[in-house]
């Protein structure tokens, strides 16, 4: 484990990251169903988009202005949510703009084949066992801490914060729509 975090430290630029306690959204999504709905109701979409707003974050910060490329892990449960999340985007000019896509930027690879997807796993997995330390009221794990010590953008939802944000993203959304 310890190499592991020394390679990905070692070679990672920027890192992107969320992560959410289930049992918290699975209560709390049922008091914003239009809100949940565009998130797909479902924790792990609700993830990644998370972090498709993080990359478009990091890319209007860095005046970033190229396409981006998307890759997901091949055969993953939610492929076909997530693709067809991504072809919705497509179709929407403003969705397409801010999250940098044009067709073919989201692919889908073997971790095997893929080695930043092996790197992009071993975050997940520290940032499943950090919900779980939320859980069980423990100090975060020294092997994510120090992978926190690499540039990037880390959330964490569970309780309050998930609940402060799906009232932001429900009045970010009712706002969109009375324009």
């Amino acid at each position: 484990m310890r190499a592991a975090s020394k390679i990905v430290r070692d070679n990672m630029l920027y890192g992107i990251g969320v992560g959410i306690v289930v049992d918290d959204y699975k209560k709390i999504k049922y008091h914003f169903p239009k809100t949940v709905e565009g998130l797909k109701k479902d924790p792990y979409l609700f993830c990644a988009h998370e972090c498709l707003e993080s990359c478009a974050r990091w890319a209007y910060e860095n005046n970033y202005t190229d396409s981006m490329r998307f890759v997901f892990e091949q055969g993953d449960n939610y492929q076909y949510q997530i693709l067809d999340a991504y072809n919705q985007a497509l179709k929407d000019t403003e969705k397409r703009d801010i999250y940098k896509l044009k067709q073919g930027s989201l692919t889908f690879a073997s971790d095997n084949c893929f080695t930043p997807l092996q790197a992009a796993d071993f975050l997940a997995h520290e940032l499943y066992k950090d919900c779980k330390r939320i859980i069980e009221k423990k100090d975060t794990r020294k092997s994510l801490r120090k992978l926190l010590n690499i540039k990037g953008d880390y959330r964490m939802f569970s309780g309050e914060n998930l609940i402060e944000y799906l009232n932001d993203y429900s009045e970010y959304l009712r706002q969109k729509a009375s324009c």
